[in-house]
Order: structure tokens, then C-alpha cells, then sequence
């Protein structure tokens, strides 16, 4: 008997992420490269000194949220001088998306399959 798959009812999951320019835009983000989510892993360090208010390795940590925002569905793309700058995005907006994107990692590796 022949099996058949279509993709096009497969149910993907991703993660609104709504940025904070005059237009609101709102991007679709997906799961990231393990390269990114294992930095992500790594910079908590990092983002504790950002709470703090020590900024250094600042850009590191901009390019690295560019970087995920990237993997999206919209095929939207950003870098992080512009999330600083056209989106708005300081030191607590920072924290608040990867703190909701670790969420999104791992409610979606506790999934069944």
C-alpha cells in the first residue's frame, strides 16, 4: 500500500513576534539554526550583564537576535543596527524576545512527534 505525505497539511509552528516601528511589523519567526540556539544558550552570561547596564559585547548580542529574527516564514530580514534603531529595540525589549524565544525552543523540543 503507497503512503502519502503531503506537506501542504503539514502544521508548522512558529512564533509572532511584533516589532516595535511605526508599522508594527509583525514577523513569523521560525526554529533557528543549532549554531544560533546554541549561542543563544551561551550568552546568558551576557544578558545578565545587559540587565545590569554594563554594555559590552552589546552588538554581539543585537546581530545575534538579527540573526533569528532572520529565520522566518515572511522571508523578512533585519540586521542589528537597524533592530536598535527603525524597531526600537532596548536592552529590556532584548531580554523580553529571547527570554519568549527560549520559551518557543522549548515548548516546541517538549512536543511529541
Amino acid at each position: 500500500m503507497a503512503r502519502v505525505l503531503d506537506l501542504n497539511n503539514v502544521q508548522q509552528s512558529f512564533m509572532d513576534l511584533t516589532l516595535q516601528d511605526a508599522a508594527r511589523t509583525v514577523v513569523h519567526l521560525d526554529i533557528t539554526t543549532e549554531e544560533n540556539v546554541n549561542r543563544l544558550m551561551s550568552i546568558s552570561a551576557d544578558l545578565e550583564k545587559l540587565k545590569s547596564g554594563n554594555r559590552e559585547g552589546l552588538d554581539a548580542v543585537y546581530d545575534l537576535a538579527a540573526q533569528i529574527i532572520n529565520c522566518n516564514l515572511d522571508y523578512f530580514t533585519t540586521t542589528g543596527q537597524e533592530l536598535r534603531g527603525k524597531y526600537r529595540m532596548n536592552m529590556y525589549t532584548l531580554i523580553a524576545f529571547f527570554s519568549a524565544y527560549l520559551g518557543f525552543i522549548n515548548e516546541l523540543s517538549n512536543q511529541k512527534n
